[in-house]
């Protein structure tokens, strides 16, 4: 299962969705005001009253592409299925980095002005670090069926 070089790609996925839960995405600060997004909450302060909005879709869609990279790991022997299960794990990547980006562009405009301080942590990291391992999981999946078929087309 672990000696294809894809294998540790999708592990990546797995161990980074997961991470994704525990640190915070995005900070934005303006003057007297903060807003904060993580896989759980999206924390908006203006002048010390807080405005909090529940975003644990963002936490349950983390989890379900670990999952899914972990179902595309243990089907390493079926590589169609496998490849198949990686496509949905991009629509899902995708639909996470949506819903990770939808609250910061729904701020007001005291927060999109030019003097505001954006700071990416470490969860958006993550975040990054499962898109290009999904992408390049998927590559190398492809590859090596590509030369299976040659391989069975050479007999």
């Amino acid at each position: 299962m672990f000696e294809r070089p894809q294998s540790l790609f999708l592990a990546v996925i797995t161990v980074s969705m997961i991470l994704l839960n525990f640190y915070p995405i995005w900070i934005q600060e303006i003057k007297t005001s903060q807003a904060e997004l993580n896989s759980l909450t999206f924390t908006l302060t203006t002048n010390g009253t807080e405005d909090i909005s529940q975003t644990f879709y963002i936490a349950i869609l983390s989890v379900l592409s670990a999952g899914i990279a972990a179902f595309a790991l243990a089907n390493a022997s079926d590589r169609k299925k496998q490849i198949k299960i990686c496509q949905i794990n991009s629509l899902v990547l995708m639909v996470i980095t949506l819903a990770c980006l939808y609250p910061l562009f729904a701020l007001d405009s005291e927060f999109t002005s030019g003097s505001l301080q954006n700071e990416a942590h470490t969860g958006i990291y993550f975040l990054l670090a499962g898109l290009v391992s999904n992408m390049i999981a998927t590559r190398l999946i492809r590859k090596d069926e590509r030369k299976v078929r040659d391989a069975n087309r050479l007999r």
